[in-house]
């Protein structure tokens, strides 16, 4: 570790860092009642950007305080994106206007991405060692899915009487915050770094393009897991399989897959590497191809087992490969601009599966985009093939 510590301490610090997660994970206090806002409210541009408006501010997010931790500690900075996310959250229902939800959706993404760019380099920063990294990356991934099951069975149980009453659920951020400020140390901003002359050199070194390939597998993937995340509430309407309690479980499944993989993570990257993204992408494909042709509860279990487990996979996979394909004076920065492509795919995605269910079905139905988006992880698993010799390369030229 990059912090000296004493154990005691050390293990307050974990902890501090893994409530984060409930920021990180904010989205899945909503996607159990997404059905019901088309309902609630006669605004069917304004419902769109309660659902996924905030995904373009954790874009916002993510870049902002990217930036800034190049002035600023991350310390600081995970104080004021937790603040933000916990006081939008809380209050998001506070007013019964759909304008206001929208303002403050638009907080809570933002407060989302900030806390997931910062926290992710906080970790980069603080574990130097490759293998230690990742396996500190599946346990804060772990920790995410952990909270995320709880918030998403939990929103799904208020949601049954109210979609108003789910936002009670993000009460207990508050100790996130308490955490933060009581329990993690600063490590400093980018330019001071370890006091290295190569990460004085923030923002000389290119890239690369790894990251380019990178980026556009980790768009699609990301649109693979959003029909299962935004829509299972549609899925399962549409065939007959119950109301917002039992999507709110099949999220919750989800996230129980995350959680296992997330733990089996660090095994699995340091044996695999980059071949760790093949295997998450053919099984998403599978599953959502799955969903299509066999419409059962018990297909419904599983595939959300299966799409939760290996996309909470990908997630650490993802920034623990970013920290390893591009320069060390630009790691924090690829965090960054992850988390923000990130924002950007779950916020485009609702307005292409929209258009895509209305061009597949003609009663608009989501079900048929469960298929289309199984069939298109062909894409990512091509750029995977392909950038495999180039990754190859940089594994012999770091060898050397």
């Amino acid at each position: 570790m990059n912090v000296e510590l004493s154990k005691g301490r050390k293990i307050l610090m974990y902890i501090s860092v893994f409530l984060t997660s409930i920021a990180v994970m904010g989205e899945m206090g909503i996607m159990p009642f997404v059905y019901d806002l088309y309902g609630a409210f006669d605004n069917e541009i304004a419902v769109n950007f309660i659902v996924s408006g905030s995904a373009l501010f954790v874009l916002l997010g993510s870049l902002l305080f990217t930036w800034l931790m190049h002035k600023y500690g991350k310390k600081q900075l995970l104080v004021a994106s937790t603040i933000i996310f916990c006081v939008s959250s809380i209050f998001c229902a506070a007013v019964d206007n759909v304008y206001y939800i929208c303002a403050m959706r638009a907080l809570m993404g933002l407060g989302e991405g900030a806390t997931n760019a910062v926290v992710m380099a906080y970790i980069a920063q603080t574990f130097l060692e490759e293998d230690k990294r990742a396996a500190f990356m599946g346990y804060y991934n772990a920790a995410m899915t952990g909270f995320a099951i709880i918030m998403s069975y939990a929103s799904g149980v208020l949601a049954s009487v109210s979609w108003k009453n789910a936002f009670k659920l993000y009460i207990p951020s508050v100790l996130m915050i308490i955490g933060v400020l009581l329990f993690v140390p600063q490590v400093g901003t980018l330019e001071e770094g370890n006091g290295t002359d190569q990460q004085k050199k923030v923002g000389k070194e290119p890239l690369g393009r790894l990251f380019v390939f990178f980026i556009v597998d980790y768009v699609i993937f990301t649109w693979m897991y959003a029909i299962m995340s935004y829509y299972v509430s549609a899925y399962v309407a549409e065939n007959g399989m119950g109301g917002a309690y039992y999507a709110g479980i099949l999220t919750s499944l989800t996230q129980v897959g995350g959680f296992i993989c997330a733990l089996l993570f660090g095994k699995v990257y340091t044996k695999l590497k980059k071949n760790t993204s093949i295997l998450c992408i053919i099984g998403v494909g599978i599953s959502l191809i799955l969903m299509y042709y066999v419409r059962t509860n018990m297909m419904a279990v599983i595939a959300a087992l299966l799409i939760g487990g290996l996309y909470g996979m990908y997630f650490s996979y993802s920034y623990a490969y970013v920290a390893e394909i591009v320069p060390v004076s630009r790691i924090d920065d690829a965090i960054g601009y992850t988390t923000a492509i990130y924002g950007v795919a779950f916020f485009v995605f609702p307005y292409l599966a929209g258009f895509c269910s209305s061009m597949l079905s003609s009663d608009g139905a989501y079900t048929p985009v469960f298929l289309l988006m199984g069939v298109v992880g062909v894409i990512p698993l091509i750029l995977e093939l392909v950038s495999g010799k180039e990754y190859k390369k940089m594994l012999s030229e770091k060898v050397d």
